[in-house]
């Protein structure tokens, strides 16, 4: 095949909606960041996610408050 094969798979993901192109894009930037931006970053995922365990996992809830991870 000639070199076709990549753009027709990008379209293709593309229109289908997937965000796997969009993943893509974040993991280029981050490999291309310096450590201290990656750590912010990880920092920020974290907390998020952490945040969404208390919101809306009844175990986790009583679990994270003790740490004193969330505060809400």
């Amino acid at each position: 095949m000639i070199k076709i094969r990549k753009p027709i798979i990008y379209t293709l993901i593309y229109l289908s909606g997937n965000k796997i192109l969009k993943h893509l894009n974040t993991i280029q930037k981050l490999d291309r960041t310096s450590a201290e931006n990656l750590k912010q970053y990880q920092m920020e995922k974290l907390k998020k996610l952490l945040q969404h365990a208390y919101d809306n996992v009844p175990f986790y809830k009583p679990v994270l408050k003790a740490s004193g991870v969330c505060y809400r």
